[in-house]
């Protein structure tokens, strides 16, 4: 019996993520206290809340085999080079055209208590949570369908989901990379450390 999660289950999961995210997204929070939110109560707790709900087995469902040292270290110097590029092809790309992303480094900067959570936010739970729903459910669920869609369908949905033009256009490289990783090596902790790496200097 195959208990790995349904394409239909994984994408109402989906689904449901997008439009809390949507959804809450008028309440007058601060960046630290919204990124925070966002990650434990509109990604964490819905994950939390499907796997309870569907049964299906945690450890296969969020592909939460160990990883080496060694892979973990490569996975993390690459997500610092994506971020590197990411931060020049933005800058390239506002000065061609003129536009403004939605979240800069500069839009993150406030008191201390808000650049703590925007740390706690960025650096650590959305690597984790955005994971565990993407590489973790996500692909296992499209794993259904074939290795090429195991990567490209979250990886997709992944950049999709950020929400603003400028970032979906400079996370489907990530998104790919962070995906393929993932399904070649089984786990989602290469992708968890990829994904801390792209994100450290931003926290």
């Amino acid at each position: 019996m195959d208990r790995r999660p349904t394409i239909m289950s994984a994408n109402i999961l989906f689904l449901v993520c997008m439009v809390l995210l949507l959804g809450f997204s008028v309440l007058p929070l601060s960046m630290g206290w919204r990124l925070t939110f966002n990650e434990l109560a509109l990604i964490g707790l819905p994950l939390v809340l499907y796997l309870l709900i569907t049964k299906v087995p945690v450890r296969p469902a969020l592909q939460l085999k160990p990883a080496s040292a060694a892979i973990l270290t490569v996975s993390f110097v690459t997500g610092i080079g994506f971020y590197l590029f990411d931060r020049w092809a933005v800058i390239v790309v506002s000065d061609l055209v003129g536009y403004v992303p939605a979240y800069t480094p500069d839009l993150l900067q406030s008191d201390a208590l808000s650049a703590v959570l925007i740390s706690i936010g960025v650096v650590i739970l959305a690597p984790l949570f955005e994971e565990a729903l993407f590489r973790g459910v996500l692909q296992s669920a499209y794993a259904r369908w074939g290795g090429t869609a195991a990567v490209v369908f979250p990886a997709l949905l992944f950049a999709l989901f950020h929400m603003d033009p400028s970032q979906t256009l400079f996370l489907v490289p990530l998104a790919l990379v962070l995906s393929w990783v993932a399904w070649r090596i089984g786990s989602i902790w290469a992708a968890v450390a990829m994904h801390l790496g792209n994100n450290l200097f931003v926290g």
